[in-house]
């Protein structure tokens, strides 16, 4: 089994390289590197020259985003499974592809196989956590994870992401493949990605963009039951955010508080 790997980037110089190894280091052997440069002016365009023998496809040129870099890296994609990698988030062991492939060679009819992820914060100000996926929740939150997910490459030949979803892309393309598509999801429990918290994750601003990206993809494929309770609650939770009040930090830390204050 083939699996293509694309990963989008800009001015990723400081993070590609350690992308691209937990790729080449995987013990599978049976796989193939796709990099969309969006014409980055730091080394990036450097590292992928020095290792183009390795890279089945690259280019560095100006795209219209993430979406389109995605899109177009698929298009080049010829392998049997495609997975998409950000250029500072890793794959998590070198035994990922090997037991991706196994879990679709078991299953055969699996058409979206998605996986955990771990987090990171390069700025260490979030304890890691285990992120597990729940796609069966997905009309409420966004409880599946691109980075870590694997799609068999049939399923996104017809149709890969919206380009109008600017930075709920991810959350577009896997409440259409569950409410149109209708691909068999199933989970891989292992952790397959170790995730990387910076940059827009960490943004409240975007917060709300996404907010309101979320919401209408709620509402247009789960309806205003779903939209409007979670809308209302990611507006709730951007707003704290930007007061630099952390709602989730809080909430983990009384859970750890009673939980050890009962046991005491």
């Amino acid at each position: 089994m083939k699996i293509s790997v694309i990963i989008p980037a800009f001015n990723a110089g400081a993070t590609l390289e350690r992308a691209l190894n937990s790729v080449w280091f995987q013990s599978h052997s049976d796989f193939e590197v796709i990099v969309m440069d969006g014409g980055s002016k730091d080394s990036t365009r450097s590292l992928l020259e020095s290792n183009s023998k390795k890279i089945a496809y690259w280019v560095s040129e100006k795209d219209e985003g993430t979406t389109d870099a995605m899109n177009k890296g698929f298009q080049k994609a010829t392998g049997d499974v495609v997975t998409f990698l950000c250029a500072d988030d890793q794959f998590h062991d070198a035994q990922v592809f090997a037991r991706v492939a196994e879990e679709f060679g078991k299953f055969p009819q699996t058409g979206v196989l998605c996986g955990s992820l771990r987090t990171f914060d390069p700025e260490g100000l979030v304890r890691p956590f285990v992120s597990r996926p729940r796609p069966e929740l997905l009309h409420w939150h966004m409880t599946a994870h691109l980075p870590g997910s694997f799609f068999r490459r049939e399923v996104l030949k017809d149709r890969q992401f919206d380009q109008s979803a600017e930075v709920a892309n991810d959350y577009e393309l896997f409440a259409y493949l569950q409410q149109v598509k209708k691909p068999v999801m199933r989970v891989l429990d292992d952790v397959v990605v170790t995730f990387s918290l910076g940059g827009r994750t960490n943004d409240p601003v975007t917060d709300f963009w996404k907010a309101r990206e979320c919401f209408q993809i709620r509402r247009k494929y789960y309806g205003e039951w779903a939209a409007w309770p979670r809308y209302l609650l990611d507006l709730t939770v951007s707003t704290l955010r930007w007061m630099h009040f952390r709602p989730l930090t809080w909430a983990r830390k009384t859970r750890r508080w009673l939980i050890g204050s009962s046991a005491a």
